[in-house]
């Protein structure tokens, strides 16, 4: 039995070899081949350029917005949003109370 364990690690080591030789050939393979000397006109004659849709406001290619008449700055912004939590805060109040006067 000791000289089957002694021989079974012959085995073992050269089976993970094969196997990590097997993986490094394989990365070889599908690894691109990279480009030492290239002839720049026709290299540059075969790419192709595509450009894609530009993000612009306006009509067509023409660069003419019309902007709000009147844009908000932050103070009335500010303003708004304290007038609209105001307003939520008295619903709420109001709803209470009536929960309050239909519960008794």
């Amino acid at each position: 039995m000791k000289i089957f364990f002694l021989n079974i690690w012959k085995y073992i080591t050269f089976l993970f070899a094969g196997i990590i030789a097997g993986m490094v050939a394989a990365i070889k393979l599908i690894e691109k081949p990279s480009v030492v000397n290239v002839a720049a006109d026709t290299f540059v004659a075969e790419q192709t350029q595509q450009i894609g849709k530009l993000k612009q406001r306006g009509d067509g290619n023409l660069q003419d917005i019309s902007l709000p008449t009147q844009i908000p700055t932050r103070k009335e912004k500010r303003l708004a949003r304290r007038a609209a939590r105001r307003e939520l805060r008295q619903e709420r109040r109001n709803q209470q109370e009536e929960d309050n006067l239909k519960s008794p």
